[in-house]
Formats: C-alpha cells, structure tokens, sequence
C-alpha cells in the first residue's frame, strides 16, 4: 500500500511538472506574439502581413501538440511509449507503472501463501481439538485414551486406569514398597526383587503416551494396557500390560509385564 501511494504521488508530481510546462510554453508564446505585434506595425501590409499572421498559427499549433502529448502519456501510455518513448517523462512513468505491476503481483504471491498458511493453521487446530477431546485426566496425568470395549462403569474404569499410572510413576521413582502397595501380596515380590522385569527405569521423565479402557475377562479379571516412554533419543514406546482383581473388596494389580 505504501508503494502505491508513493506511485500516486510520483504522479501527481509528473502532472504539476508538464503544467509547469504548458505555464512556459504559455508564456515563451506571448513574449513571441508581443514581439511579432510589433513587427507587423512596422510592415506593409499583404505579403508580408500574411507571413506575420502564419507565425502565431505556428506556435498555437506547437502549444497544442505539446498538450496532447502531455495528456497522451497519462492517459494512454501505450500510446505515448509508441510514439514519445524517448522524452524522459515517459520513460518515468512506464518504470513506475512497471513497479506497481510488480508489486502486485509480489502481493498476490503473498496472499496465496497466506491462504495456504492458514489453511495448514486450520488443519493443525482441527486436529488439536480432536486430540484433546481424546485426552483424558488420569492421575494428574492427560493420557489419550483409546478405547477397545464397551464399559458402562466409568468411574471403575477411571479408578483401575489410575492405579496402573500410580503403580507406574511409584516404580520410575524408585520407590518400589510404594509401588507393591498397589499389588496382590503374590504379585508384591516381583515388584521389589525384579522391578527391571516390569519396567525400563531409564534416567529420563516418564510420558505416558496412550492408555486403554478397562476390558473383563471371563474369570474376572481386568485388563489395561499402559503405553509409556523414558527415551530422550527417539526411541519407539513400550507398552505394560496390567492384570487387576478384586481381592478382599480392594481392587490390586496381580501382574504386570513388559509388552512390546
């Protein structure tokens, strides 16, 4: 926008230019005409009067063209390129007409590659709204969740996905008593002598990457599947499956394992 107001008023000042112009022709004809008046006093009239009289016809006409060719180069610049290319105020208006062609074509370059910005914009937030709607709190953590069974009980379904994240984050600690608490007294002496059998426990911060649903099995027992990553360096997650009962009217893990 501000090339085009400075084309504006490079134009408006090639105008007042060719006025200026048209203001000295004006006046250098005058001088002249003054000057003829006196000599056709001093004359005899016929022949020589007819002379006088075609000089004055000859700087009117020349007062005219100069007008027309002013009027030419802003109204019809091809017009004026053709047949005036070589004055200098053509050739500043054809280069300044040339500039606002160019710039609006860089403008348009740039308004498509900001609909195309926006549009990949678009796209990102579409799918980051879907993502969260797929993300569920559990423990403090916001966990996808994806969904392999019907479950009807949403609140056992939370209660069992969170003790597997607390078993988790207990066992990334190091705090192994904390962690068999959550377990069956069968399953607890796994969890203390060979924790390394149920979890990597490398240096880095744990991210739980994806959880499922609760699934029953047919004896009862429920099924979670908790994938995790402790890499730093792209390495792919890994997934631990958990196994929880009921026992003694207290939900437990009853066994956990590394899966692929």
């Amino acid at each position: 926008m501000k090339d085009k107001a400075d084309f504006e008023i490079k134009e408006q000042g090639t105008i007042d230019r060719l006025k200026a112009i048209q203001n000295e022709i004006q006046m250098k004809d005058g001088a002249k005409n003054m000057a003829k008046r006196k000599i056709i006093n001093g004359l005899d009239k016929g022949k020589e009067t007819r002379k006088v009289r075609f000089i004055p016809t000859l700087g009117t006409a020349l007062l005219i063209l100069a007008m027309v060719v002013s009027v030419s180069v802003l109204a019809f610049p091809g017009i004026a390129i053709r047949y005036a290319g070589a004055l200098p105020i053509v050739k500043e208006l054809v280069q300044e007409k040339d500039d606002v062609i160019t710039l609006n074509e860089k403008v348009g370059s740039l308004q498509d590659e900001i609909s195309e910005q926006e549009s990949v914009v678009l796209y990102l937030e579409a799918q980051t709204k879907e993502l969260e709607k797929k993300l569920k709190q559990i423990s403090d953590e916001k966990i996808p969740e994806v969904i392999t069974s019907e479950n009807e009980d949403e609140m056992l379904n939370i209660q069992l996905q969170s003790l597997t994240v607390d078993f988790v984050k207990a066992m990334y600690r190091g705090d192994f008593e904390e962690a068999a608490q959550f377990c069956t007294p069968e399953f607890s002496a796994t969890v203390t002598d060979h924790p390394d059998r149920i979890i990597m426990r490398k240096e880095n911060a744990v991210v739980f990457t994806q959880i499922t649903n609760i699934t029953r099995a047919e004896d009862g027992t429920y099924l979670v599947f908790l994938r995790l990553n402790d890499s730093d360096d792209g390495e792919a997650d890994y997934q631990i499956d958990f196994e929880v009962i009921k026992k003694d009217g207290k939900y437990l893990i009853s066994f956990a394992g590394m899966n692929a």
